[in-house]
């Protein structure tokens, strides 16, 4: 239930991630959509490689492994394009999207304080709203 609740936040976080990015307003400042990930035939996804079962890079095989890894993949294969995982520090995550380092980012992040709710909210109704 657990594995289900995280899976399903980072669907709802990634697909908010790829609304937003087709907004209007992001195309008009020459931001990513889901028109331009295809004909770039890559998905660049932003990561965290250091939080085993969600998100990790084996040292041995040097395979970058997890189930939000395997979402991505999943999210790439439904697009028709191939997932680049690009590993960031934590803190680099959301200004690495806001800049276009990234097109989504899938990474836990806080849900139970308060700010992390209004971020969600904000995230959600910017949304709705476009």
């Amino acid at each position: 239930m657990k594995i289900e609740r995280s899976l399903l936040a980072a669907v709802c976080i990634g697909i908010m991630s790829l609304l937003g990015a087709a907004s209007a307003s992001a195309q008009e400042s020459g931001g990513v959509s889901i028109e331009s990930i295809k004909k770039s035939g890559t998905l660049r996804v932003g990561t965290w490689l250091q939080y085993k079962p969600e998100m990790w890079k084996d040292l041995q095989t040097g395979e970058i492994k997890g189930f939000w890894v395997d979402l991505a993949r999943k999210m790439a294969d439904d697009m028709g394009v191939k997932a680049q995982f690009i590993d960031s520090d934590w803190d680099g995550l959301i200004p690495g999207l806001e800049a276009g380092k990234f097109d989504i980012v899938l990474a836990q992040m806080a849900k139970s304080t308060a700010s992390a709710r209004f971020a969600v909210i904000a995230i959600c109704a910017s949304t709705i709203s476009n």
